[in-house]
């Protein structure tokens, strides 16, 4: 869901060589019938009838490059789903996900996977519809403790409230439309209000650029029924290796930097600040003094 809305509609294509085989498929497998005017009804041309964008997203063939990323301790595999139309990258991403959901933890036997796969599909769902697919696409990550999804999605902060109730104007209708044909998306907000049921709102992070979603696998969380409302909330009650690490670093130098940890620990700056914040938002740490000579002070240690 964006704020400023950019007309895909009349956007042309960088490609005018398109073909929608696999959408017609899709199409036709769930009882449409398709005939000759199947482009034209679903808005696949500009208003001087070249191909927009629009048809360029759900083409047989487009260069768009669509990545899950499975990181392990000394390893990084990269798997690409793109180039095709985002209907089969979406459905080949959720099939990744869920051959990818099997719980390894030997010491946490209480579940076999390792997140709420209809929630994580929701917010695959959710990051392929709402993407500006002009800026970037979506990135899907699997750390070994938790699951990141970025959609480059600019949300102001004076709307992310009603971002988290569903309440915004859809940035894509014209893409949400074929994803409700084919019946992996339904009514507006709906999706969001079924992660929220199982997650708490503090998954989701907002930057100037990207809106991420971090799901913390089950052998970090236990759930808590409430008898007032029967529903399932979640809470952490431990920290990751990674963060764990980030801790140390403070301890022998409280001055360190954000880069700095980063460079020391192989990954992006972004991932430091995400774990940072949930850090310092369960009390682990805080930052003293000013914002470039202060220093981080550790408050409590692995529970």
């Amino acid at each position: 869901m964006q704020t400023k809305n950019k007309d895909l509609k009349e956007l042309i294509s960088p490609r005018q060589d398109l073909s929608f085989t696999d959408l017609k498929i899709y199409y036709t497998e769930k009882g449409y019938d398709v005939g000759p005017n199947f482009e034209r009804q679903l808005e696949f041309f500009t208003s001087n009838g070249s191909y927009n964008f629009i048809s360029y997203l759900f083409s047989d063939h487009n260069d768009l490059s669509i990545k899950v990323i499975k990181y392990t301790d000394s390893l990084e595999e990269v798997y690409e789903f793109g180039h095709c139309s985002i209907i089969q990258a979406t459905y080949r991403i959720l099939e990744k996900l869920r051959m990818e959901n099997k719980n390894n933890f030997s010491y946490y036997p209480e579940n076999d996977s390792l997140y709420d796969y209809d929630v994580v599909r929701e917010v695959v769902i959710n990051a392929m519809i709402h993407n500006d697919w002009t800026t970037a696409s979506p990135i899907f990550k699997l750390y070994p403790d938790h699951l990141e999804i970025e959609s480059f999605t600019v949300i102001e902060e004076s709307k992310r409230e009603a971002f988290l109730l569903g309440n915004l104007t859809p940035f894509n209708p014209s893409i949400i439309r074929i994803f409700k044909d084919l019946y992996l998306a339904f009514h507006l907000g709906t999706g969001l209000r079924k992660i929220l049921k199982k997650y708490p709102s503090s998954i989701y992070t907002f930057t100037s650029t990207s809106v991420l979603v971090n799901i913390p696998y089950y052998h970090r969380l236990y759930v808590e029924k409430t008898d007032s409302n029967k529903k399932s909330s979640y809470r952490v009650t431990s920290i990751s290796s990674i963060q764990s690490s980030i801790l140390k670093l403070m301890e022998d130098k409280p001055t360190i930097t954000q880069d700095e940890m980063a460079h020391l620990l192989n990954v992006t700056p972004r991932t430091v600040r995400n774990h940072i914040k949930y850090l310092m938002d369960e009390n682990y740490v805080e930052r003293r003094g000013a914002t470039k000579k202060g220093e981080w002070q550790v408050l409590k240690h692995e529970k």
